[in-house]
């Protein structure tokens, strides 16, 4: 009985010196990304966009046999390998429990580092570069698993003789709005 006493003690010393931000932290295990997909004749694009606002990308990187243009290709695969990692600041963790995505494709946790800060995320496209304006065709897309992965956008619609909206709203929190162009002819004032 004693030694029991003893190490509930003991494991109640050991809770009251840990820092208070260790029970804190909050891990982040899902997060779609967005990359323009392969195209025929074009350059790839390293960059990428995410959905969680806890979240940076540190590199695009592009895996497979380009052109002599260095351009994609028909008919070849391409791996992207996006690193991420929190931002700083923030009192979170990785977890790898396969819920990052990208292209709302279902993406491959390919490395973590040991303090759990920074990650590689990976997708292939299979069915290699599509033709201009064609998106590849490919059963791996991955519909929202529920409410949290749905994004929604309002924005004011367009009216004759309106000016167009500069502001958009989003009901998702780790989303924000942050430009709003629009593209068509206008009247010389700029309405529609």
């Amino acid at each position: 009985m004693k030694r029991i006493l003893g190490i509930i003690l003991s494991l109640c010393m050991l809770l009251c010196i840990l820092p208070a931000n260790v029970f804190a932290a909050t891990q982040i295990g899902r997060s779609d990304v967005t990359v323009n997909e392969p195209e025929v004749g074009a350059k790839p694009i390293a960059s990428a966009t995410l959905f969680n606002q806890s979240l940076e990308v540190v590199n695009v990187e592009w895996v497979g046999e380009l052109d002599a243009n260095g351009c994609f290709k028909a008919n070849t695969a391409y791996t992207v390998n996006i690193t991420i990692r929190i931002k700083a600041g923030q009192d979170k963790y990785l977890v790898d429990n396969g819920g990052f995505r990208i292209n709302r494709r279902n993406a491959t946790m390919t490395s973590m580092s040991e303090d759990k800060q920074q990650a590689v995320i990976s997708f292939t496209f299979n069915n290699g570069a599509s033709a201009a304006g064609n998106t590849p065709t490919d059963n791996t897309t991955a519909e929202p698993i529920n409410m949290e992965d749905r994004i929604d956008f309002k924005i004011e619609e367009p009216s004759f003789g309106g000016k167009p909206a500069s502001t958009a709203t989003t009901t998702h929190p780790d989303v924000e709005v942050t430009n709003v162009s629009w593209s068509g002819e206008f009247a010389a004032d700029g309405t529609f």
